[in-house]
């Protein structure tokens, strides 16, 4: 795999590292939902039926006081749930 580097990408990543810390967090779970949603619409499209791996650390984000602690736990679950989530699609069916 080659590494290319993008203008608008790099313009992109410019604007984030100006964002708050809060701001930074929310795109980041927001980018890790929008993941999730499009692993899951995958399965569904190849009938693929899963359960998605779910902690109550997720729930913790949706107070507007949440710890740096919590942060780091919800996008730890997060990150497996999409983990378990692609391992699915890629082992039923033959993958993508």
């Amino acid at each position: 795999m080659d590494f290319v580097e993008n203008k608008n990408f790099n313009e992109y990543i410019e604007s984030y590292k100006k964002l708050n810390l809060v701001d930074k967090q929310d795109e980041i779970i927001y980018l890790l939902k929008e993941n999730i949603a499009c692993i899951k619409m995958l399965l569904k499209v190849k009938n693929i039926e899963v359960n998605m791996l779910f902690n109550r650390e997720m729930l913790d984000l949706k107070h507007d006081n949440y710890t740096q602690d919590d942060f780091a736990e919800a996008i730890f679950v997060y990150l497996h749930s999409f983990r378990e989530l692609l391992a699915e699609l890629l082992l039923k069916k033959g993958g993508i």
